[in-house]
């Protein structure tokens, strides 16, 4: 059967310490670090074949996180996009503005302008439909590269369609 060559393998960027133990003939291989996330085989090869997947699974099925408000931010109603970029944290607003911090704890954010320019396009207040403004909004964030080596910031915004960089 010859290989097919859009065949896409998904590679976790991280590593988990699995136990592998002996239980009447099979081997069992568990990922403490995901509760319940256990799989066996009949080799210790097999029972990690097997808890790969169950490692899949377990995030394509896995209940979302429940967040509490870490901090609120005056005159930005929406935030669009966080990303991680050499080791900061990056949020995507409204208002021209991306927040940055070092840490994500309250009170370390500070916002930066990306464009400095407006758009044509009306943005309007979500608490007043009658107010707005046009401000560029700044819509999504993506770091490229190797993962933890990644070399730039990329930014999506409303303005006449723009990516900016870092």
């Amino acid at each position: 059967m010859k290989k097919d060559s859009h065949f896409q393998k998904k590679i976790f960027p991280y590593e988990f310490e699995i136990d592998i133990e002996t239980r009447a003939g099979y081997v069992v291989a568990r990922c403490a670090a995901l509760p319940g996330c256990q799989a066996q085989g009949r080799s210790p090869k097999e029972a990690v074949d097997n808890l790969k997947n169950a490692i899949d699974l377990y995030f394509s099925t896995a209940s979302p996180a429940y967040f509490e408000s870490l901090e609120t931010f005056t005159g930005i109603p929406i935030f669009y996009s966080l990303a991680e970029f050499k080791g900061r944290l990056f949020a995507a607003a409204g208002k021209d503005k991306v927040y940055v911090s070092g840490n994500g704890t309250a009170g370390s954010w500070k916002s930066y302008p990306v464009t400095k320019s407006d758009t044509k396009f009306f943005t309007q207040d979500t608490d007043n439909s009658e107010e707005g403004d046009y401000s560029t909004q700044i819509y999504c964030l993506t770091a490229y590269g190797t993962p933890g080596k990644e070399k730039m910031l990329f930014a999506g915004t409303n303005l006449n369609g723009s990516i900016y960089y870092t």
